[in-house]
Protein backbone atom coordinates (compact mmCIF):
# COMPACT_ATOMS: atom_id res chain seq x y z
CA UNK A 1 0.00 0.00 0.00
CA UNK A 2 1.33 3.45 -0.97
CA UNK A 3 2.26 5.57 2.07
CA UNK A 4 2.54 9.35 2.32
CA UNK A 5 5.32 9.54 4.89
CA UNK A 6 5.33 13.35 4.76
CA UNK A 7 2.08 13.21 6.75
CA UNK A 8 2.94 10.43 9.21
CA UNK A 9 6.58 11.54 9.68
CA UNK A 10 6.93 15.17 8.56
CA UNK A 11 10.38 15.50 10.17
CA UNK A 12 11.83 12.58 8.19
CA UNK A 13 14.62 13.96 5.98
CA UNK A 14 15.79 10.80 4.18
CA UNK A 15 14.13 7.55 3.14
CA UNK A 16 15.04 4.27 1.44
CA UNK A 17 12.19 2.92 -0.66
CA UNK A 18 11.38 1.17 -3.97
CA UNK A 19 10.36 2.33 -7.43
CA UNK A 20 6.85 1.10 -8.31
CA UNK A 21 5.92 2.70 -11.63
CA UNK A 22 7.09 5.34 -14.11
CA UNK A 23 6.51 6.87 -17.52
CA UNK A 24 8.50 9.12 -19.85
CA UNK A 25 7.24 12.28 -21.53
CA UNK A 26 9.23 14.86 -23.52
CA UNK A 27 12.53 13.74 -22.06
CA UNK A 28 11.28 13.87 -18.46
CA UNK A 29 10.64 10.88 -16.21
CA UNK A 30 7.74 10.62 -13.76
CA UNK A 31 7.99 8.11 -10.91
CA UNK A 32 5.81 6.57 -8.21
CA UNK A 33 7.50 4.88 -5.25
CA UNK A 34 6.33 2.47 -2.57
CA UNK A 35 6.27 5.43 -0.17
CA UNK A 36 7.60 8.97 -0.23
CA UNK A 37 8.73 11.86 1.96
CA UNK A 38 8.26 14.38 -0.88
CA UNK A 39 5.25 16.62 -0.33
CA UNK A 40 3.28 17.51 -3.51
CA UNK A 41 2.14 21.07 -4.09
CA UNK A 42 -1.19 21.80 -2.38
CA UNK A 43 -2.94 23.66 0.40
CA UNK A 44 -1.24 26.91 -0.61
CA UNK A 45 2.18 25.31 0.02
CA UNK A 46 4.80 24.63 -2.65
CA UNK A 47 6.07 21.09 -3.25
CA UNK A 48 9.29 19.70 -1.80
CA UNK A 49 12.51 19.61 -3.78
CA UNK A 50 15.54 17.42 -3.19
CA UNK A 51 17.24 14.34 -4.64
CA UNK A 52 16.46 10.70 -5.43
CA UNK A 53 19.60 8.61 -6.02
CA UNK A 54 21.45 11.93 -6.40
CA UNK A 55 19.13 13.02 -9.24
CA UNK A 56 17.38 16.33 -8.60
CA UNK A 57 13.61 16.22 -8.13
CA UNK A 58 12.16 18.99 -10.30
CA UNK A 59 8.48 18.75 -9.38
CA UNK A 60 6.11 16.73 -7.19
CA UNK A 61 2.36 16.45 -7.72
CA UNK A 62 -0.51 14.21 -6.69
CA UNK A 63 -2.79 12.55 -9.23
CA UNK A 64 -5.44 10.20 -7.93
CA UNK A 65 -4.07 8.19 -5.02
CA UNK A 66 -0.42 8.52 -6.03
CA UNK A 67 2.33 11.12 -5.68
CA UNK A 68 4.37 11.56 -8.86
CA UNK A 69 7.98 12.75 -8.86
CA UNK A 70 9.39 14.49 -11.92
CA UNK A 71 13.09 13.90 -12.66
CA UNK A 72 15.20 14.71 -15.70
CA UNK A 73 16.97 11.36 -15.68
CA UNK A 74 15.97 7.70 -15.81
CA UNK A 75 16.40 5.71 -12.60
CA UNK A 76 17.34 2.06 -12.35
CA UNK A 77 14.36 -0.04 -11.26
CA UNK A 78 14.76 -1.21 -7.67
CA UNK A 79 15.66 0.42 -4.38
CA UNK A 80 16.17 4.19 -4.22
CA UNK A 81 17.33 6.72 -1.65
CA UNK A 82 15.33 9.93 -1.14
CA UNK A 83 16.61 13.13 0.44
CA UNK A 84 14.52 16.31 0.71
CA UNK A 85 15.84 19.87 1.00
CA UNK A 86 15.14 19.95 4.73
CA UNK A 87 16.03 23.60 5.34
CA UNK A 88 13.46 24.65 2.73
CA UNK A 89 10.82 22.15 3.92
CA UNK A 90 11.16 23.23 7.54
CA UNK A 91 10.84 26.88 6.54
CA UNK A 92 7.61 26.11 4.65
CA UNK A 93 6.26 24.14 7.63
CA UNK A 94 6.97 27.00 10.06
CA UNK A 95 5.55 29.72 7.85
CA UNK A 96 2.45 27.70 6.95
CA UNK A 97 1.78 27.22 10.66
CA UNK A 98 2.42 30.95 11.19
CA UNK A 99 -0.21 31.73 8.54
CA UNK A 100 -2.82 29.62 10.34
CA UNK A 101 -2.04 31.36 13.65
CA UNK A 102 -2.18 34.85 12.13
CA UNK A 103 -5.41 34.12 10.26
CA UNK A 104 -7.04 32.90 13.49
CA UNK A 105 -5.97 36.01 15.42
CA UNK A 106 -7.06 38.47 12.71
CA UNK A 107 -10.48 36.84 12.55
CA UNK A 108 -10.96 36.68 16.32
CA UNK A 109 -9.68 40.18 17.10
CA UNK A 110 -10.99 42.12 14.09
CA UNK A 111 -13.44 39.81 12.29
CA UNK A 112 -11.18 39.73 9.21
CA UNK A 113 -11.32 36.69 6.92
CA UNK A 114 -8.23 35.32 5.22
CA UNK A 115 -9.17 35.29 1.53
CA UNK A 116 -5.94 33.77 0.22
CA UNK A 117 -2.41 32.95 1.31
CA UNK A 118 0.93 32.11 -0.26
CA UNK A 119 3.62 29.89 1.27
CA UNK A 120 6.62 29.67 -1.05
CA UNK A 121 10.32 30.26 -1.56
CA UNK A 122 10.13 33.98 -2.31
CA UNK A 123 7.60 35.22 0.21
CA UNK A 124 4.82 34.40 2.68
CA UNK A 125 1.62 36.42 2.71
CA UNK A 126 -2.05 36.56 3.67
CA UNK A 127 -4.83 38.53 2.00
CA UNK A 128 -7.37 39.97 4.45
CA UNK A 129 -10.97 41.09 3.91
CA UNK A 130 -10.28 44.80 4.52
CA UNK A 131 -8.93 47.74 2.56
CA UNK A 132 -6.65 48.85 5.35
CA UNK A 133 -5.64 48.18 8.95
CA UNK A 134 -3.84 50.59 11.30
CA UNK A 135 -0.26 49.72 12.16
CA UNK A 136 -1.11 49.50 15.87
CA UNK A 137 -3.63 46.71 15.12
CA UNK A 138 -1.08 44.78 13.04
CA UNK A 139 1.44 45.13 15.87
CA UNK A 140 -1.18 43.86 18.34
CA UNK A 141 -1.52 40.70 16.25
CA UNK A 142 2.26 40.26 16.38
CA UNK A 143 2.21 40.53 20.18
CA UNK A 144 -0.67 38.04 20.54
CA UNK A 145 1.08 35.60 18.19
CA UNK A 146 4.32 35.93 20.17
CA UNK A 147 2.43 35.14 23.38
CA UNK A 148 1.07 31.92 21.88
CA UNK A 149 4.52 31.03 20.55
CA UNK A 150 6.17 31.42 23.97
CA UNK A 151 3.49 29.16 25.47
CA UNK A 152 4.53 26.47 22.98
CA UNK A 153 0.99 25.44 22.04
CA UNK A 154 0.75 22.07 20.30
CA UNK A 155 -0.21 21.81 16.64
CA UNK A 156 -2.28 18.67 16.07
CA UNK A 157 -3.00 17.05 12.71
CA UNK A 158 -5.55 14.30 12.18
CA UNK A 159 -7.88 12.80 9.57
CA UNK A 160 -11.61 12.42 10.15
CA UNK A 161 -14.91 12.24 8.30
CA UNK A 162 -16.21 15.62 7.11
CA UNK A 163 -19.40 15.10 9.12
CA UNK A 164 -17.44 14.97 12.38
CA UNK A 165 -15.11 17.78 11.27
CA UNK A 166 -18.06 20.14 10.72
CA UNK A 167 -18.91 19.79 14.42
CA UNK A 168 -15.59 21.47 15.23
CA UNK A 169 -15.35 25.30 15.35
CA UNK A 170 -13.75 25.43 11.89
CA UNK A 171 -12.41 28.83 10.90
CA UNK A 172 -13.59 28.35 7.33
CA UNK A 173 -16.60 26.42 6.02
CA UNK A 174 -15.98 23.64 3.51
CA UNK A 175 -17.86 21.81 0.77
CA UNK A 176 -15.47 18.84 0.89
CA UNK A 177 -16.78 15.31 1.22
CA UNK A 178 -15.41 12.10 2.72
CA UNK A 179 -12.24 12.07 4.80
CA UNK A 180 -10.54 15.42 5.51
CA UNK A 181 -7.42 16.50 7.35
CA UNK A 182 -7.78 18.84 10.34
CA UNK A 183 -4.96 21.08 11.58
CA UNK A 184 -5.61 22.27 15.13
CA UNK A 185 -3.60 24.84 17.04
CA UNK A 186 -4.46 23.83 20.59
CA UNK A 187 -7.66 25.70 21.41
CA UNK A 188 -6.86 28.60 19.05
CA UNK A 189 -7.64 27.43 15.51
CA UNK A 190 -9.28 24.55 13.64
CA UNK A 191 -8.75 24.39 9.88
CA UNK A 192 -9.06 21.85 7.08
CA UNK A 193 -5.64 21.79 5.44
CA UNK A 194 -3.47 19.40 3.42
CA UNK A 195 -0.26 21.32 4.09
CA UNK A 196 2.60 20.46 6.45
CA UNK A 197 3.03 22.07 9.86
CA UNK A 198 5.32 22.01 12.89
CA UNK A 199 4.54 20.11 16.11
CA UNK A 200 4.64 23.12 18.48
CA UNK A 201 4.33 26.89 18.05
CA UNK A 202 7.59 27.37 19.95
CA UNK A 203 9.39 26.19 16.79
CA UNK A 204 8.35 29.43 15.06
CA UNK A 205 10.51 31.65 17.29
CA UNK A 206 8.81 34.87 16.20
CA UNK A 207 6.57 36.32 13.49
CA UNK A 208 6.97 39.80 12.06
CA UNK A 209 5.24 41.72 9.27
CA UNK A 210 7.45 43.66 6.87
CA UNK A 211 5.34 44.81 3.91
CA UNK A 212 1.77 45.52 2.83
CA UNK A 213 -0.04 46.19 -0.44
CA UNK A 214 -3.52 46.19 -1.96
CA UNK A 215 -4.93 43.34 -4.06
CA UNK A 216 -8.50 43.18 -5.38
CA UNK A 217 -9.34 46.07 -3.01
CA UNK A 218 -8.17 43.94 -0.07
CA UNK A 219 -5.13 44.18 2.19
CA UNK A 220 -2.23 41.79 1.67
CA UNK A 221 0.32 41.49 4.48
CA UNK A 222 3.73 39.90 4.03
CA UNK A 223 5.36 38.20 7.00
CA UNK A 224 8.45 36.27 8.06
CA UNK A 225 8.81 33.77 10.88
CA UNK A 226 11.60 31.82 12.53
CA UNK A 227 15.07 32.36 11.09
CA UNK A 228 13.70 34.52 8.25
CA UNK A 229 11.99 36.83 10.75
CA UNK A 230 15.09 37.08 12.93
CA UNK A 231 17.33 37.88 9.94
CA UNK A 232 14.92 40.58 8.78
CA UNK A 233 14.91 42.32 12.18
CA UNK A 234 18.69 41.92 12.47
CA UNK A 235 19.25 43.53 9.04
CA UNK A 236 16.80 46.30 9.89
CA UNK A 237 18.73 47.05 13.05
CA UNK A 238 22.00 47.13 11.07
CA UNK A 239 20.58 49.60 8.55
CA UNK A 240 19.35 51.94 11.28
CA UNK A 241 22.69 51.66 13.09
CA UNK A 242 24.58 52.65 9.90
CA UNK A 243 22.34 55.69 9.39
CA UNK A 244 22.77 56.71 13.03
CA UNK A 245 26.56 56.30 12.95
CA UNK A 246 27.17 57.90 9.53
CA UNK A 247 24.80 60.79 10.18
CA UNK A 248 25.86 61.24 13.79
CA UNK A 249 22.19 61.46 14.82
CA UNK A 250 19.89 59.57 17.16
CA UNK A 251 17.41 56.90 16.12
CA UNK A 252 14.58 59.31 17.01
CA UNK A 253 16.07 61.89 14.61
CA UNK A 254 16.09 59.31 11.83
CA UNK A 255 12.31 58.90 12.21
CA UNK A 256 11.79 62.68 12.35
CA UNK A 257 13.74 63.23 9.12
CA UNK A 258 11.81 60.45 7.42
CA UNK A 259 8.43 62.01 8.16
CA UNK A 260 9.67 65.45 7.06
CA UNK A 261 10.48 63.96 3.67
CA UNK A 262 7.41 61.76 3.34
CA UNK A 263 5.62 64.35 1.18
CA UNK A 264 8.53 64.25 -1.26
CA UNK A 265 8.21 60.45 -1.31
CA UNK A 266 4.50 60.71 -2.12
CA UNK A 267 5.25 63.13 -4.97
CA UNK A 268 7.93 60.77 -6.29
CA UNK A 269 5.44 57.88 -6.29
CA UNK A 270 2.98 59.97 -8.33
CA UNK A 271 5.75 60.81 -10.82
CA UNK A 272 6.64 57.11 -11.10
CA UNK A 273 2.98 56.24 -11.64
CA UNK A 274 2.71 58.80 -14.47
CA UNK A 275 5.90 57.48 -16.07
CA UNK A 276 4.61 53.91 -15.79
CA UNK A 277 1.34 54.84 -17.52
CA UNK A 278 3.25 56.45 -20.40
CA UNK A 279 5.44 53.35 -20.66
CA UNK A 280 2.35 51.11 -20.88
CA UNK A 281 0.75 53.34 -23.54
CA UNK A 282 3.97 53.19 -25.57
CA UNK A 283 4.14 49.41 -25.15
CA UNK A 284 0.65 49.07 -26.64
CA UNK A 285 1.52 51.41 -29.52
CA UNK A 286 4.67 49.49 -30.49
CA UNK A 287 3.05 46.05 -30.24
CA UNK A 288 -0.04 46.60 -32.39
CA UNK A 289 1.34 44.19 -35.00
CA UNK A 290 1.41 41.25 -32.55
CA UNK A 291 -1.69 39.10 -32.03
CA UNK A 292 -0.41 37.09 -29.05
CA UNK A 293 1.83 38.75 -26.47
CA UNK A 294 4.02 37.01 -23.88
CA UNK A 295 6.13 39.52 -21.96
CA UNK A 296 7.90 39.76 -18.60
CA UNK A 297 8.01 43.41 -17.51
CA UNK A 298 9.82 43.51 -14.17
CA UNK A 299 9.74 47.32 -13.92
CA UNK A 300 5.93 47.49 -14.09
CA UNK A 301 3.88 47.37 -10.89
CA UNK A 302 0.77 45.25 -10.34
CA UNK A 303 -1.42 48.30 -10.96
CA UNK A 304 0.50 49.04 -14.15
CA UNK A 305 0.14 45.47 -15.42
CA UNK A 306 -3.62 45.59 -14.81
CA UNK A 307 -3.87 48.83 -16.82
CA UNK A 308 -1.69 47.40 -19.60
CA UNK A 309 -3.69 44.14 -19.83
CA UNK A 310 -6.94 46.08 -20.26
CA UNK A 311 -5.42 48.38 -22.89
CA UNK A 312 -4.06 45.45 -24.90
CA UNK A 313 -7.43 43.72 -24.68
CA UNK A 314 -9.14 46.84 -26.07
CA UNK A 315 -6.82 46.57 -29.06
CA UNK A 316 -7.98 43.01 -29.66
CA UNK A 317 -4.79 41.39 -28.34
CA UNK A 318 -4.46 38.32 -26.14
CA UNK A 319 -1.62 36.88 -24.10
CA UNK A 320 0.25 36.93 -20.80
CA UNK A 321 2.20 39.69 -19.05
CA UNK A 322 4.06 39.36 -15.75
CA UNK A 323 6.49 41.26 -13.52
CA UNK A 324 7.97 38.12 -12.02
CA UNK A 325 5.48 38.06 -9.15
CA UNK A 326 2.02 38.88 -10.52
CA UNK A 327 0.65 37.40 -13.75
CA UNK A 328 -2.14 38.80 -15.96
CA UNK A 329 -3.89 36.92 -18.76
CA UNK A 330 -6.03 38.81 -21.27
CA UNK A 331 -8.31 36.92 -23.67
CA UNK A 332 -11.38 37.34 -25.83
CA UNK A 333 -14.45 37.49 -23.58
CA UNK A 334 -15.99 34.68 -25.66
CA UNK A 335 -13.12 32.40 -24.53
CA UNK A 336 -13.66 32.97 -20.79
CA UNK A 337 -15.55 29.71 -20.18
CA UNK A 338 -12.91 27.74 -22.04
CA UNK A 339 -10.16 29.48 -20.03
CA UNK A 340 -11.86 28.79 -16.69
CA UNK A 341 -12.13 25.10 -17.63
CA UNK A 342 -8.43 25.18 -18.55
CA UNK A 343 -7.55 26.65 -15.13
CA UNK A 344 -9.61 24.04 -13.32
CA UNK A 345 -8.13 21.16 -15.33
CA UNK A 346 -4.55 22.30 -14.59
CA UNK A 347 -5.30 23.27 -10.95
CA UNK A 348 -4.27 26.90 -11.52
CA UNK A 349 -5.77 29.67 -9.42
CA UNK A 350 -6.60 32.98 -11.11
CA UNK A 351 -9.44 35.45 -10.76
CA UNK A 352 -10.95 38.12 -12.96
CA UNK A 353 -13.69 39.02 -15.44
CA UNK A 354 -14.38 40.77 -18.74
CA UNK A 355 -11.41 39.07 -20.38
CA UNK A 356 -8.70 39.96 -17.84
CA UNK A 357 -7.52 37.46 -15.21
CA UNK A 358 -4.78 37.81 -12.63
CA UNK A 359 -2.97 35.52 -10.22
CA UNK A 360 0.21 34.59 -8.39
CA UNK A 361 1.98 31.53 -9.71
CA UNK A 362 4.20 29.53 -7.35
CA UNK A 363 6.77 28.68 -10.04
CA UNK A 364 7.61 28.80 -13.77
CA UNK A 365 5.67 25.59 -14.33
CA UNK A 366 2.38 27.45 -13.94
CA UNK A 367 3.48 30.12 -16.43
CA UNK A 368 4.39 27.49 -19.02
CA UNK A 369 1.01 25.81 -18.51
CA UNK A 370 -0.75 29.12 -19.15
CA UNK A 371 1.11 29.53 -22.43
CA UNK A 372 -0.29 26.17 -23.54
CA UNK A 373 -3.76 27.70 -23.53
CA UNK A 374 -2.81 29.88 -26.51
CA UNK A 375 -1.29 27.04 -28.54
Amino acid sequence: MFRERFYSEPYLKELDTELVDYFEEDGNFFYVFKDTIFYPEGGGQECDIGYINNVRVEDVFKEGDFVWHKLGKKLVVGKVHMEIDWKRRYSLMKNHTAQHLLSAIFEREYGLKTLSSHIGDKYFSIELSTKNLPLKDVEKVEYIAFDYITKGLKVKKYFMDIGKAKKLPLRKESNLEGEVRVVEIDGVDYSLCKGLHVEKLSELGLITFFKRDRVRKNLRLYFKSGEFGFRYLLNLRRYIKKIVENGNISEEKVVEIFFKNIEDVKKLKKDISRFEKKFCESFVKYNLDRNIIFEKLEIVSEKGLRFLANQLLKEGKKGIISNGEKVFVFINIDDEKKFLNFLNKNELKMWGRNGVFEGILANDKGLELLKNFFN
